[in-house]
């Protein structure tokens, strides 16, 4: 799909219908977590917004005030947490602050960010697997 973005090419099979633009304030999250977020997830945020995808929990980059308040900010304590008392990813030495939250998935799997450098859009998804060995 050369030319097309992840996000374009998602509407092909998730339709933009179901989404909620969450109308984020980019500027107010860089201030809010220190760092940009990556461009995909921007994207996605613009098309759809914060919420379920079946059993995925894409979480917006703060609390939206809908009543429902997953979001990056609220989950990053404990995704801190699990990297540093669990164990992060076998042989990377980052520390958990280090990590960011996006989502959170069934038998309470969650996914995020390792954030290795100071460019968003290279950063690594790492999943912590709580059922599984290694993490």
């Amino acid at each position: 799909m050369a030319g097309r973005t992840g996000t374009e090419a998602l509407q092909r099979i998730l339709h933009q219908e179901w989404g909620a633009d969450e109308q984020v304030d980019w500027t107010a999250v860089e201030a809010n977590l220190s760092t940009p977020l990556p461009t995909d997830y921007r994207d996605f945020m613009a098309v759809y917004g914060g919420g379920f995808i079946d059993d995925l929990i894409v979480l917006p980059p703060l609390p939206t005030g809908s009543g429902w308040q997953a979001s990056i900010t609220g989950h990053a304590a404990g995704f801190h947490e699990l990297w540093a008392t669990e164990g992060g990813v076998p042989g990377v030495e980052l520390g958990a602050d280090r990590v960011l939250p996006w989502g959170s998935g069934c038998n309470a799997h969650e996914l995020g960010w390792l954030m290795t450098g100071p460019n968003p859009d290279q950063w690594p998804v790492v999943v912590w697997r709580r059922h599984d060995n290694p993490r």
